[in-house]
């Protein structure tokens, strides 16, 4: 039972997205209606300014930043603290996530990205969950927990994570603005990186 307390968190986190998939996959057009409508409002957003900046932010989760994000970090981990164990904790927790996990649910749902007609950027792979969702979750309170607990800055630990939490919600509008992604994708993909963050501090807690 103790145990069971222990990884409820996990466990919510783990249901909660399964109900997501079941529905997408199982309810069709009912959620992609959903779906499409609250992008078309979302669509109204859009300008010749606001664009470009939208883009540039997205792009920051491109798959090549996020490898030296976490080449970076890994490495500073270990210099500063002089720990393969945690530098390699470190990077492996976003191996799971980003590598294995993410990536193997897409081919399992194998869901359509909205139509062509609505992208402002063109993506091949499936669409749900939203990768750029799940990651920018994990990487994000992957630093803030490695800042706030590996590194002592609990002075500023309201700072970093109010600026963790902007960057995620931001990310998740910017799929959805560029018209790359569904509400429900995002949501799934927030669920994922949660849920390896989870299995990276379980494990963190339990090794270190």
């Amino acid at each position: 039972m103790k145990q069971f307390s222990k990884n409820t968190n996990i466990i919510l986190i783990a249901l909660l997205f399964i109900f997501i998939a079941v529905f997408v996959i199982f309810s069709g057009s009912l959620v992609t209606t959903f779906d499409e409508s609250l992008l078309t409002h979302i669509f109204g957003l859009r300008n010749d300014q606001f664009t470009p900046i939208v883009t540039w932010v997205t792009d920051l989760l491109a798959p090549i930043n996020i490898i030296l994000t976490v080449t970076i970090m890994s490495l500073f981990i270990y210099l500063s603290k002089q720990s393969w164990g945690l530098s390699l904790w470190y990077a492996s927790v976003h191996i799971v996530g980003l590598l294995i996990l993410n990536p193997g649910l897409k081919a399992i749902v194998e869901r359509n990205r909205p139509p062509i007609d609505f992208r402002l950027v063109q993506e091949t792979s499936p669409s749900f969950p939203s990768g750029h969702s799940a990651s920018v979750v994990l990487v994000s309170l992957m630093i803030a927990f490695t800042l706030i607990h590996i590194f002592n800055l609990t002075k500023y630990k309201h700072i970093i994570i109010s600026f963790a939490l902007v960057f995620i919600l931001f990310i998740g509008f910017t799929r959805m603005y560029l018209g790359v992604h569904y509400f429900t994708d995002v949501i799934a993909g927030y669920l994922v990186g949660l849920f390896s963050f989870g299995l990276g501090l379980k494990a963190y807690k339990n090794f270190f």
